[in-house]
């Protein structure tokens, strides 16, 4: 097996290089949207931004909706491919085995990166919300690559924030990372239906106040 020739950082490291691949497409395409948008309004009233929060809100509330609507019994892809790459990385700490075949290795979680991300539609729908305020704001051309670098981070949060609890706490914090994992892991649905009808409302809220 490849993957025993590489640490669990470099497994979590193609996988995020994966998923930063697509967020990067997903700032393209939304840069390119807000580009043909009309310049947002200081003061008054944005139909542009009303009419995008608005549609991106409804198309939240309705993924809540599927969401719960869900039997418990369907793994979605997300959670088959985690639990493949949990199952094919070493425990933390374990020193790394190189080999010239090593490298190869990594292409396996890049690709679940790429396609658990590509495949995120709640958190597509949010960045394309986030984008069209940041591409359309009239500000320095530096700090809008900062807004844009800032919203790459946020919309990356669960694919880096994990492991870097992990290096930060090392092997004493696994156990308890692990517990918070499969706490998470039990109540997956409800978890994923808030949080997105949540987002959904708040979209709603801020296109009303838009209009």
């Amino acid at each position: 097996d490849w993957s025993s020739d590489v640490c669990s950082s470099d497994l979590s490291g193609a996988f995020l290089l994966g998923s930063l691949v697509v967020v990067l497409g997903w700032g393209a395409a939304g840069g390119w949207i807000a580009s043909r948008l009309p310049p947002r309004l200081s003061e008054g009233p944005d139909p542009a931004a009303a009419v995008v929060q608005l549609l991106l809100g409804l198309a939240l509330v309705s993924l809540a909706l599927r969401i719960l609507t869900l039997r418990q019994a369907d793994r979605s892809l997300e959670t088959v491919a985690a639990a493949r790459l949990e199952r094919n990385a070493p425990p933390w700490g374990d020193p790394p085995r190189r080999s010239p075949l090593a490298g190869a290795a990594l292409l396996g979680p890049m690709l679940q990166g790429l396609a658990l991300m590509a495949v995120n539609l709640s958190s597509l729908l949010l960045f394309l919300s986030a984008a069209q305020d940041v591409g359309r704001s009239a500000v320095a051309p530096g700090v809008k690559l900062l807004a844009w670098l800032v919203l790459d981070g946020f919309t990356l949060l669960p694919v880096w924030l994990p492991p870097a609890l992990l290096l930060l706490s090392g092997p004493r914090g696994r156990d308890r990372l692990d517990r918070l994992r499969g706490w998470v892991a039990g109540h997956r649905q409800a978890i994923e239906a808030s949080v997105t009808a949540a987002f959904g409302a708040f979209l709603i809220w801020r296109g009303l106040g838009d209009l």
